[in-house]
């Protein structure tokens, strides 16, 4: 891999080149464009770290770089946009933006509210769980995705408490009292 030997050139003795670590960086970078990968390892290089970066650093900046990200934004700017929206309906939001938006309200709502500190608050602790859940959904490799979703499918259906059961064949149901509520729906006399 070009970007192995990148890295080998710029840290010496600091990252060694083994065929499994070549087979490791495959795997977890073979779904990313190549040009994309190596451009984010160039980017990590020029910032001058003292230790070569990780595969994962290289993984995370590259699915920024392909979501044409060049950091995670932050939630403070982000409220600057909204807030630039709130005074104009024509200032931008970013996708992330609008949803999240979504989720507190609407601009009509934040133009209206007597507490822009609450409703900040609110945004940027939304906001900075979106973030979360997007890197992570970028960072997490399809393979493992796939395992997660059928082992996800394989699990049974959970089961009713007893207090579904209850209200399902309409009988009353006082915490712990499982003997009366089985008698109720006949399943023991």
């Amino acid at each position: 891999m070009q970007v192995m030997t990148l890295l080998n050139e710029e840290y010496p003795g600091k990252f060694k080149i083994s065929d499994e670590r070549v087979k490791l960086w495959r795997a977890l970078l073979g779904d990313i464009d190549p040009q994309i990968v190596l451009t984010a390892a160039l980017h990590l290089v020029a910032q001058g770290g003292q230790w070569p970066p990780t595969v994962g650093t290289v993984r995370a900046t590259a699915k920024n770089f392909a979501h044409g990200e060049l950091d995670a934004p932050s939630a403070h700017e982000a409220w600057g946009h909204v807030q630039a929206r709130i005074q104009s309906d024509e200032a931008p939001l970013t996708d992330l933006e609008r949803e999240v938006l979504k989720q507190v309200g609407t601009i009509y709502d934040l133009r209206r509210s007597s507490n822009a500190g609450a409703d900040r608050a609110q945004f940027i602790r939304a906001f900075e769980q979106a973030v979360a859940r997007e890197q992570l959904d970028r960072s997490t490799l399809p393979t493992v995705k796939m395992v997660v979703e059928r082992q996800a499918a394989a699990l049974p259906a959970p089961r009713p408490s007893a207090e579904q059961v209850a209200e399902l064949v309409g009988a009353e149901f006082k915490g712990g009292d499982v003997k009366n509520l089985l008698k109720a729906t006949g399943l023991i006399e």
